[in-house]
């Protein structure tokens, strides 16, 4: 196995712990609610807690990305966000359960933030970066899947307090393999960031569109996937059900999606003059194809 296939596969798998612990909230959030007498507001502030952490530290350790080494930061990234998910289990009011998510925001911000650009200088060719990032961000859906999925199956035999401390076991594991990756970039590292840097990139109208599409992404697949097991038992669905069948679907999906949806566009984009242009446009009208099928999912009132 060569290093590159290596690294992918590890920031793959650590992609998928950073899915499976963000949605366990949303899959817990019934049981964690009735169990804590939460109203519909806390339970949203519950739900979105982690992204007050990850907005505030996601830039910062981008800049951090830039000139110190990227595996040490992620490997300590992950021991905050593992640390921060443990103790969500053993939090007994909601304040000290905001905390710990706002902590769990913050150590994965740190992976998220600095991953795809270890990756990007680990494969130096487009198509081949395209493919990877492909089988990278094919963690998403499975990673949600396993979210819903160990909730669901652990919660009737640990608890919900138990689920959280049981799955951020893996990720302080695997931090010593992340610690022990290389070093790879392609780039010379920045001395300062200046404003007329910072200029260059909200002056990049490609870049603030993508960055706008990925908002509206995240906003629609977190919306849905926050209160879709609430949404599923007030239907009549018991909890293990909702998990079975959402991640069935997640995995499915998102794998016909990403997966396949990535090598499809690669194969596309091999012989486009422009591959970058032609790649977001594929991305765009894709995203366009699912919104009536998303917005009719939620026309159903019965099973």
């Amino acid at each position: 196995m060569s290093s590159m296939t290596k690294a992918l596969a590890l920031l793959t798998l650590i992609n998928i712990l950073c899915y499976l612990h963000r949605y366990l909230t949303p899959a817990l959030l019934p049981v964690i609610s009735f169990d804590r007498a939460l109203s519909s507001q806390e339970q949203g502030y519950l739900v979105s807690a982690f992204v007050a952490g990850y907005f505030i530290s996601s830039p910062l350790f981008g800049i951090l990305g830039d000139r110190f080494n990227r595996t040490r930061l992620m490997a300590w990234g992950m021991v905050v966000w593992g640390v921060g998910s443990f103790f969500s289990g053993w939090a007994h009011i909601l304040g000290l359960f905001l905390l710990t998510r706002i902590i769990f925001g913050i150590g994965e911000s740190c992976f998220a933030t600095i991953a795809p650009a270890y990756l990007k200088d680990t494969y130096s060719d487009t198509i081949k970066l395209n493919r990877a990032f492909s089988v990278f961000f094919a963690a998403i859906p499975i990673g949600s899947a396993l979210g819903y999925v160990a909730a669901a199956s652990l919660v009737n035999y640990i608890g919900w307090q138990g689920v959280f401390v049981v799955t951020a076991l893996p990720l302080l594991l695997l931090a010593p393999l992340m610690l022990a990756m290389p070093e790879v970039r392609t780039l010379s590292t920045p001395k300062s960031l200046s404003y007329s840097d910072l200029r260059v990139l909200l002056c990049n109208p490609i870049l603030m569109l993508a960055i706008l599409g990925y908002v509206f992404n995240s906003f629609a697949l977190n919306g849905i996937a926050s209160f879709v097991t609430k949404f599923g038992m007030q239907i009549g669905f018991e909890l293990e059900r909702i998990g079975q069948i959402f991640g069935i679907i997640l995995v499915a999906t998102g794998f016909a999606g990403t997966v396949l949806g990535g090598l499809l566009a690669s194969r596309l984009a091999k012989g486009h003059r422009h591959p970058g242009r032609f790649l977001l446009r594929f991305a765009a009208w894709s995203g366009v194809a699912a919104f009536p099928l998303a917005a009719l999912s939620f026309c159903s009132s019965n099973r």
